[in-house]
């Protein structure tokens, strides 16, 4: 999980929250400037002043190492996009994470057909790591469609698989990672450890 996200979260409900109080002390003062020549309060003009603060703040806090941009986001709704985002993000992180602890028997253990999947693994970590991750690799990973997700649920779940889903990650996998690391995968060659596969790469 990204740091903060849950406490951004929490944070994006409070702005909501405080913003429709707001809107309504606003709409209920514009009724009373008309009929009454009613001036909003000090006290709501403070409110106000502190509601766009907190939403600079948190603005800043969840584009922090993005790349700027912060500009183009002005709106709880493009704010609420953005951590959503953020959200996909963590969990292809998590998903890539549990991806690097697939490791072969020890006779695959140097083969090409790893190296290939660690260069994999790197790759895509190095994309997501990025200030700019790609949207489309986030939303795959996400999703559960790229071959690294896929692999691992054919590792970790294939019983819940029916023979379409089976056959569907298999191609998937074949194609993207080569006929041989598919192979090891169908032959249970291939096991999730508790350790990433580059630290048991190098013990």
């Amino acid at each position: 999980m990204i740091a903060g996200l849950e406490v951004w979260q929490e944070e994006l409900q409070q702005l909501r929250h405080v913003g429709r109080q707001l809107s309504e002390a606003m709409a209920r003062g514009a009724v009373e400037l008309r009929e009454q020549g009613w001036e909003p309060s000090e006290s709501l003009l403070q409110q106000m002043q502190q509601y766009r603060a907190d939403f600079r703040r948190l603005r800043e806090c969840v584009l922090e190492g993005r790349g700027g941009g912060s500009s183009r986001i002005v709106s709880l709704q493009e704010l609420d996009g953005e951590l959503a985002r953020r959200e996909q993000l963590a969990t292809a992180l998590d998903r890539v994470n549990t991806a690097s602890r697939l490791h072969g028997t020890a006779g695959d253990a140097a083969s090409p057909m790893l190296d290939r999947w660690r260069n994999e693994i790197s790759t895509v970590k190095a994309d997501l790591t990025s200030p700019a991750p790609s949207d489309e690799l986030v939303h795959s990973l996400h999703a559960g469609d790229h071959p690294l997700v896929m692999a691992v649920r054919l590792v970790d779940d294939a019983d819940n698989l029916n023979d379409d889903e089976w056959g569907h990650a298999m191609a998937t996998v074949t194609s993207a990672l080569g006929r041989d690391f598919a192979t090891a995968l169908a032959r249970g060659r291939l096991t999730l450890s508790d350790e990433p596969i580059e630290t048991l790469s190098n013990s």
